[in-house]
């Protein structure tokens, strides 16, 4: 029997968390290679955030209060901010150069995370995606990263429902995905607006709050689609995967691409089979290092597809048992491909190679929904 990754953290993940022994997340020594984060769980109780290299052996580690989500880089100062899972209160900053007490910053009254941040450019402020819950508002928390992480001020997010947030390539501009679905921590994940949802990419200048655009789909079918993850390439262009909303058996896409001046997103095509596979649900997205490979998982229909961008269309697809982190190597065309019920394999689209990574540090953790690339 398939064990679906939320049903793996879920049997691994009950109660607080347990202290496992971990020293501070420092990894000044580690050879300058490419380095890969992402949330996890060992045992039951036990969460954390870990570093591995690209053979899959640890580097660091470090215990977290609550079930983690998204991670977010600031390579200047060389920082993670790690952020709680929906509808999760805390956000850790992890100083990966010289290591110590990560320093915790926890949301506002009356409002949750959602699971993901972004780092200004310069590094000097952090921006997290919020719950208003009693409003149901979507904002965007405003932090000085400069000094302290002190909570400065926040903006709205476009709509209900803010998910991932990133920057376009000017780096004066955040990109949001906004699902638009309302919840509340009083009714755990229940959805409570889908008559009325309106998901959009929201384009905010960062240092103003100033909304420029807000895009969606043609159609209303279309409008059940909840945006929940982007990735932005050098050129602007956005992947965007979708969780399906909808009632009924009908085959949407999943997937879509949007480019600056688009009037709407579009959704990609792929075979019926696929789609259906895909089970209604996405779990994240990456670019590959050449910007123009996306490969967006699945993990529902243990599967992860890829696409051309360029051309807007699907490639192919891989199966992987609760398959949900995916993050560019440096080779274009491949993919590192994380496992919910463990390890990682490395994943080449042009010819199907897969290498699976030996090490034992990578296949004993249940990984999380994410995983990042970090230089």
């Amino acid at each position: 029997m398939q064990v679906s990754r939320r049903r793996a953290l879920a049997l691994i993940g009950a109660g607080g968390a347990a202290a496992i022994g971990l020293p501070p997340m420092q990894i000044a020594a580690a050879p300058r290679s490419l380095r890969y984060v992402s949330a996890n769980a060992k045992e039951p109780g036990a969460f954390a955030v870990a570093l591995f290299s690209t053979k899959g052996a640890r580097l660091a580690e470090h215990t977290l209060p609550c079930r983690a989500h998204g991670v977010a880089y600031d390579p200047l100062r060389q920082r993670l901010a790690v952020v709680a899972r929906r509808p999760g209160t805390l956000c850790d900053i992890f100083d990966l150069g010289r290591g110590g007490t990560p320093l915790h910053l926890t949301a506002p009254a009356g409002r949750h995370f959602y699971g993901h941040a972004a780092f200004a450019p310069d590094g000097t402020r952090l921006y997290t995606t919020e719950n208003a819950y009693d409003t149901g508002a979507g904002m965007v928390g405003v932090w000085d990263a400069a000094s302290g992480c002190r909570r400065m001020g926040q903006f709205s997010s476009g709509v209900v429902g803010p998910h991932e947030i990133g920057l376009v390539p000017d780096g004066a501009t955040l990109i949001v995905a906004n699902g638009g679905i309302r919840t509340h921590p009083e009714t755990g994940r229940e959805k409570l607006n889908l008559a009325a949802m309106a998901p959009s990419l929201a384009y905010i200048h960062r240092e103003t709050g100033v909304l420029h655009a807000a895009v969606g789909f043609e159609g209303g079918r279309l409008r059940k689609l909840s945006i929940r993850h982007i990735a932005v390439g050098k050129d602007g262009t956005v992947c965007a995967a979708m969780q399906d909303q909808g009632e009924g058996d009908d085959l949407v896409p999943l997937v879509a691409c949007y480019r600056p001046g688009w009037p709407v997103l579009r959704p990609l095509a792929a075979p019926d089979r696929v789609v259906r596979r895909m089970r209604g649900y996405t779990g994240s997205v990456a670019l590959d290092a050449g910007g123009r490979i996306a490969a967006v998982s699945a993990p529902r229909g243990n599967l992860v597809t890829f696409w051309d961008m360029r051309a807007a269309s699907f490639l192919t697809q891989r199966a992987l048992a609760d398959g949900c982190g995916v993050a560019a190597t440096g080779r274009a065309n491949e993919f590192l491909l994380t496992s919910g019920v463990g390890g990682a394999v490395k994943f080449e689209v042009q010819t199907g190679a897969a290498n699976v990574l030996r090490d034992p540090f990578v296949a004993q953790r249940r990984w999380d929904n994410h995983l990042s690339v970090l230089p």
